[in-house]
């Protein structure tokens, strides 16, 4: 018979110690490769053991990086009531990122564009949740790739008031994206003060980091600006087929992050993250709908508690190419796996398809829906004399009606309103036209997109946001 574990801690404390213990071994015996001087030169300047490019570890090193790293942090947005905490419990959202094509309602896929690329950013700016962009929600193939990350970002300042996140594929992406907000916050000095933006930096599994995403990491923490360290295990490929064997190694990948972070800077904000599942060894390919998937997202939350981090993990994740029932049963599973562990920042949550390649507008409201309920089923219920209603028990009693009640007419609204779904009997939801939730997502989108009010931006910061732009376009481009 299969042994159980309790719904969102699948390792009791003596697990953890195992993996932790087996994490120490590898940073200790097998190090990590950084394959960088500039990276190199901080641990040798902090006695760290170096040999050529691979980086050792001691448990007492790993331990005073995250003792020194905060358990939460803000992040604050263009318009101060939408700024974003960081750690108590109520993830942050994000959508997709990183994803290179549409996925239409047809079934077909094309390659993103900056058109697209507007058009969600407008979805964060009306969505109802709180939350932050998500940087190349999907890559615009129509714009200069040498020049896109600062045409993503322009769209993410001026269609959005929420907080941003920055683009991390090199060091120079980082400083650009960090030298516009410095001008939309008052100086990169400013900065410094209070984080104003996240940056996601992944591991090279196993055990290394590439020159560049290791350097942007230093960026980041020398503007003491908060990164995702964010590491994608597939199981039998990067990593060991085994969870706890893949857990270890990936546990080692991030505490080193978390460790190069707290030496350029102690005390700036990190979060401990993955997005790890099995590869699929019919073609080659990750296999995010999986129950491994899903034990792995909840190792991860429980890791990073172990070690007092913020968390992240994936969202609305699937293997499926259209928003059907595979692709919703997944992403169901996976975000009602992430939000109910204790994840604090969830991306992807938003529109993700074909396994991280594609974004659906549709399923981007979709899963927003999703989002609202799963968030809605999780708040406290007050237990009160007006809530317990004795009085009225009392007095209907056994024969009586609650629909016509007083109460029913001054609080009913408080009950979850859905903006998807159907609720009609069939024959009047045939009568309206038999729309499916895809189908009722689209309308929603023309509707949201027609709504869509851009958020003010002082001329003057506006135009010298553009001014450094289209200069920074020419450095690059003259290159």
């Amino acid at each position: 018979m299969t042994q159980l574990f309790s719904v969102n801690k699948p390792f009791n404390t003596n697990d953890l110690e195992q993996i932790h213990n087996a994490a120490m071994r590898l940073l200790q015996e097998q190090g990590i490769v950084m394959d960088s001087e500039t990276v190199l030169a901080v641990f040798k300047r902090h006695g760290f053991k170096v040999h050529g490019a691979r980086v050792f570890f001691t448990e007492q090193q790993v331990l005073a990086a995250t003792e020194s790293a905060p358990a939460k942090f803000d992040i604050r947005a263009r318009n101060p009531e939408k700024n974003l905490h960081i750690g108590d419990g109520t993830p942050v959202l994000c959508g997709t990122g990183g994803e290179v094509y549409i996925a239409e309602k047809d079934k077909s896929q094309r390659l993103g564009t900056m058109a697209d690329y507007r058009k969600i950013a407008k979805l964060v700016q009306t969505s109802p949740l709180k939350q932050m962009t998500a940087h190349e929600s999907v890559h615009p193939h129509d714009v200069d790739t040498k020049t896109s990350h600062l045409d993503m970002m322009w769209q993410d300042l001026t269609l959005c008031d929420v907080a941003a996140t920055s683009n991390t594929q090199d060091v120079n992406a980082v400083k650009d994206c960090l030298a516009m907000l410095g001008i939309i916050f008052g100086g990169k000095e400013k900065l410094q003060a209070q984080p104003a933006t996240l940056g996601i930096i992944s591991p090279l599994s196993p055990l290394q980091y590439a020159p560049d995403q290791a350097e942007a990491l230093m960026v980041l923490a020398n503007h003491r600006q908060p990164a995702a360290i964010t590491n994608m295990l597939l199981l039998g490929s990067s990593a060991p087929v085994f969870i706890p064997g893949a857990l270890a190694l990936g546990n080692a990948e991030l505490l080193a992050g978390v460790v190069l972070s707290q030496l350029v800077s102690p005390g700036t904000p990190v979060i401990y993250g993955s997005t790890s599942c099995p590869l699929y060894m019919r073609n080659g390919a990750s296999c995010l709908g999986t129950p491994e998937t899903l034990i792995l997202s909840k190792g991860l939350v429980q890791l990073a508690k172990l070690y007092h981090l913020p968390s992240r993990t994936g969202g609305a994740l699937c293997d499926a190419h259209i928003p059907d029932g595979q692709a919703m049963a997944e992403s169901a599973l996976c975000l009602n796996t992430a939000i109910e562990s204790g994840a604090d920042y969830i991306l992807h949550a938003f529109g993700m398809l074909s396994s991280y390649l594609a974004t659906s507008l549709e399923k981007w409201l979709m899963d927003e829906e999703m989002c609202r309920f799963i968030l809605a089923s999780r708040q406290k219920v007050a237990v009160t004399e007006k809530t317990i209603a004795m009085d009225s028990l009392l007095t209907m009693g056994a024969k009586g009606e609650y629909l016509t009640h007083p109460d029913t007419f001054e609080n009913f609204r408080s009950l979850y309103q859905g903006g998807l779904g159907n609720r009609d009997s069939h024959e009047i939801w045939m009568q309206k036209g038999g729309k499916d939730a895809a189908d009722q997502a689209s309308e929603l989108l023309e509707k949201r997109l027609a709504e869509y009010k851009k958020p003010s931006m002082d001329n003057g910061l506006k135009q010298e946001l553009k001014d450094w732009i289209v200069r920074r376009k020419q450095q690059l481009t003259d290159y």
